[in-house]
């Protein structure tokens, strides 16, 4: 997994290195970290559920160096995965109108609208940068707006992008979750089980089940490494936030994880 990947697709995951058991560095005024350092270290805090450890890492080097667009994207999903969904869209604002050729800058910001209650804005926005700037993003396009209401926009480009030779595991798995989102749960399973054994189809569904009882900024926070625990009590939610949501452990918006491929595929 490179980091140009991790950045492109920071709705669709937390880093594989976020899984090993490097420790995150010291950091220091007079010794900024290497982007792709600090990356493995905020990816890390994400994938242990610490949103508060990985905003704090993040903060200290975009201050350390505030020019930098990747850090202040680091920053924005940290952010957004702790549910400071203001925080995340003032932190990219003004960086993604800067850097309009950054496509990965300009999806985060497109979250970030969506997690503030900017849907139209957020879907027309993610939509345009799809048609004019970033066809390879449609997967990460598609399923963020399908978990953002509209799961029709959101399948038109997931299905194309599902057929086409380079479709992967986590194209198909994000296909799967759009379509639980729109509640057709049958062709949700055909597509999990694409790639998953009988066991992780049914574990899928059920994270999937529960993940749509969430609104919108909660669905893009969890799926980002937020603790819905977490979350619930930032956001004063009145129900319960389910243990079942365990924050994800792999790169991206679907889940859960591809542990394994099926015998033969």
């Amino acid at each position: 997994m490179t980091l140009r990947t991790a950045s492109t697709l920071a709705i669709i995951a937390v880093l594989a290195a976020g899984c090993s058991e490097t420790r995150a560095p010291t950091l220091t005024a007079q010794k900024p970290i290497a982007p792709s350092k600090l990356a493995v270290a905020v990816n890390k805090a994400l994938a242990e559920g610490d949103t508060g450890a990985a905003v704090t890492l993040a903060q200290l080097q975009a201050q350390a160096q505030p020019g930098s667009p990747e850090l202040q994207r680091l920053l924005a999903r940290a952010q957004l995965a702790d549910g400071r969904f203001t925080e995340a869209l003032y932190t990219l604002k003004a960086q993604a109108e800067a850097n309009p050729q950054d496509t990965a800058l300009s999806f985060s910001y497109g979250l970030a609208l969506l997690a503030t209650g900017q849907e139209e804005a957020g879907r027309v926005h993610l939509v345009r940068l799809v048609m004019t700037s970033a066809p390879q993003m449609a997967s990460d396009v598609g399923l963020a707006l399908a978990l953002a209401g509209d799961p029709a926009g959101g399948l038109s480009l997931l299905e194309p992008a599902a057929r086409a030779a380079e479709a992967d595991g986590r194209v198909r798995q994000n296909l799967g979750l759009a379509y639980a989102a729109k509640g057709d749960w049958l062709r949700a399973r055909d597509a999990a089980r694409l790639d998953l054994t009988p066991e992780q189809v049914d574990a899928a569904l059920a994270r999937w089940a529960v993940l749509l009882q969430q609104q919108t900024p909660e669905r893009i926070a969890i799926l980002l490494g937020g603790s819905p625990e977490k979350l619930a009590a930032r956001t004063q939610l009145t129900r319960a936030a389910p243990a079942a949501l365990a924050p994800a452990a792999s790169l991206g918006l679907s889940l859960p994880p591809i542990c394994r491929r099926r015998p033969g595929r």
